[in-house]
């Protein structure tokens, strides 16, 4: 995980352009009108749309080497998503400890397998018998605090309570802060500013830790902060070596309790947090026994995933006094970063998927004012945690070997997507705004049906009418959701071209000039002619639709919020088919027309 020997460079929500490949029924759209064109004759050409998109479906991708074993198909996926996941947080980071590398290299070492799975009993008894324990925390994973909590919830119903906990998230010269905050003196909002959580705190995650702070408060457990004052200018062993003496300290004052201790997971390995608290108690000649508890070992998770042993939450037993609880798939771990990092707000409970999305639904319907049919939960639901969808026969049984190859590779670049005919929808992401999004495209689905083949501008329009509900219906649910605005086309245009980076990436280059260009011709009320957009390769196409579409939608959601247009628009936009030739350029303009005097609020 990001510890701050790394310090994480927290991405401005909109510093580049996010080419996000659209929903699997917007994409239906392109693929039968593709391949409608070339019934009619459409081949040869230099740059086909059909040949196009054949290279997308069919080039060099992870999908065309996948085995024929169902659980291996899987893995070669995770494994893939887990990989660039890992490069994504590994770019965001700047590493201040010159000892990082080591530091961190230990940490794999000592999750990098296990002698076997353990029971709930095998853990009770090593607590019994201990009296430090320390639990690893990733920080932007709520499911960590939350698992923090089961565990001291576990020895409290078996009518253990007396010990005390121990917060790396708290400095220690906070102390009589937390001790007002025990006794009721201050209330967890001046916790927060007092303690300076967000200032010192690079994770603003205190949503994350409240569950801690009102459990141990509601069973008046002492809470302790035992983080270095200065430890933003600290190395990470100091930081041990901080922790640990406090530690030591606090199991004399408390010589009849139990020590709960939350770090970060990194701190765990053997030679570090453990080592330090062991040196100085051979000191004091005092006898801590510790157990250690990791949480979500990746290397592990595709150990046991190759036994087929991983699809529920499990402890494992990696050494004496020593377990790692696996309650978490290491790619939504890794997407709780993710999701810090790009500002992706709200949580989504990928726990019970189904549920949440059909929650989703229905808000979004009852906000808008649309009727659901009977029915209308009738879908599957399913994110990046939990893949095992893909290989049951009666999925495999809907889709050709093409199609089901393009459903892998949009997998494999962690992209959400929706297939009408299989009603299953997959949340790469488990932000609240990826959920709501799919949502909206799934409502629509609900009120339309399936795409149907259509003219080259008729299917642009339709995808940035169909992204701009995504974008909308999203919005409705987490309003802070932001997305890019013209200017900031300018600007990411100028970037790749005064950094040479035009033509590498040459999809975002274009999306930036074509969407300028497109905002300069619909304030002369003209449309992209249909040769141009026949032009566009399918990742242009579905990037540039995306992008245009946001943009509408967020126009729609401040148009519906100070009404200037109402509910029976915008039910208009979800009932609609838009089948007459020219409709949905149309529709476009007419809404660009509507909404041309509503303000958006201005940035900082």
């Amino acid at each position: 995980m990001t510890e701050r020997g790394c310090i994480p460079r927290k991405i401005e929500a909109f510093n580049r352009v996010k080419v996000k490949l659209v929903t699997c029924q917007t994409k239906q759209r392109i693929y039968t009108f593709f391949f409608h064109e070339v019934n009619r004759g459409v081949s040869g050409k230099k740059n086909n749309p059909l040949e196009l998109f054949k290279k997308v479906i069919n080039g060099p991708t992870m999908a065309q080497k996948i085995v024929s074993k169902p659980r291996q198909a899987l893995l070669k996926i995770e494994r893939q998503i887990f990989e660039q996941n890992r490069k994504t947080i590994k770019d965001s980071t700047d590493v201040k400890d010159k000892n990082f590398k080591r530091y961190h290299l230990n940490y794999k070492n000592a999750i990098k397998t296990y002698k076997r799975v353990a029971s709930i009993e095998d853990v009770e008894t090593d607590l019994n018998r201990s009296r430090v324990i320390i639990v690893g925390d990733y920080h932007t994973l709520d499911q960590s605090q939350r698992s923090f909590v089961r565990v001291m919830r576990h020895l409290i119903r078996g009518g253990f309570k007396d010990f005390i906990v121990l917060l790396e998230t708290v400095q220690k010269k906070h102390q009589r802060h937390l001790d007002g905050f025990a006794r009721d003196a201050i209330t967890d909002q001046q916790l927060i500013k007092k303690i300076g959580f967000k200032e010192s705190w690079f994770f603003d995650l205190w949503d994350n830790y409240a569950v801690i702070f009102d459990f141990l408060k509601y069973h008046e457990i002492p809470i302790f902060g035992i983080e270095a004052d200065d430890h933003l200018n600290k190395t990470l062993k100091e930081r041990d070596e901080f922790m640990a003496a406090e530690i030591v300290r606090l199991a004399g004052l408390y010589p009849n309790k139990k020590i709960f201790v939350l770090v970060g997971d990194l701190h765990l390995a053997p030679q570090h947090l453990p080592r330090e608290v062991t040196l100085r108690c051979k000191k004091k000649k005092l006898t801590l026994p510790i157990v250690t508890l990791y949480q979500n070992s990746p290397e592990i998770y595709f150990k046991l995933s190759e036994k087929e042993v991983i699809d529920h939450a499990i402890i494992v037993k990696l050494a004496d006094r020593t377990y790692c609880r696996m309650h978490t798939p290491p790619i939504i771990v890794q997407q709780s970063y993710i999701n810090w990092l790009y500002h992706e707000e709200g949580r989504f409970d990928w726990v019970d998927a189904k549920a949440s999305f059909i929650d989703i639904v229905e808000r979004i319907a009852k906000v808008t004012g649309m009727a659901l049919s009977p029915g209308y939960d009738n879908v599957h639901v399913y994110t990046c945690g939990d893949l095992a969808f893909m290989k049951r026969p009666s999925f495999k049984k809907l889709f050709s070997k093409k199609e089901l190859k393009f459903i892998h590779r949009q997998i494999a670049d962690s992209e959400s997507y929706f297939l009408p005919s299989a009603r299953i929808v997959y949340i790469a992401n488990v932000s609240i705004n990826h959920a709501a999004e799919e949502a909206s495209h799934y409502l629509k689905f609900l009120m339309t049906g399936s795409e149907f083949p259509r003219t080259h501008r008729d299917a642009f329009y339709a995808n940035v009418l169909h992204e701009a509900l995504g974008f909308f219906g999203s919005k409705l649910i987490n309003n802070k959701r932001k997305c890019y605005r013209y200017k900031d086309y300018q600007n990411q245009k100028l970037f790749l071209e005064q950094g040479g980076m035009a033509l590498k990436r040459h999809v975002e280059y274009d999306t930036c000039v074509l969407f300028i260009r497109h905002f300069q011709m619909v304030k002369k009320r003209q449309l992209f002619h249909t040769n141009r957009i026949s032009s566009f390769s399918p990742d242009l196409f579905l990037s540039l639709t995306h992008a245009i579409g946001y943009d509408l939608g967020e126009h729609l959601y401040y148009g519906f919020m100070e009404g200037v247009i109402d509910k029976e628009c915008i039910q208009g936009l979800y009932a609609r088919e838009f089948q007459e030739e020219g409709a949905t350029g149309e529709e476009y303009l007419h809404l660009i027309e509507a909404l041309s005097r509503v303000k958006r609020p201005v940035r900082a």
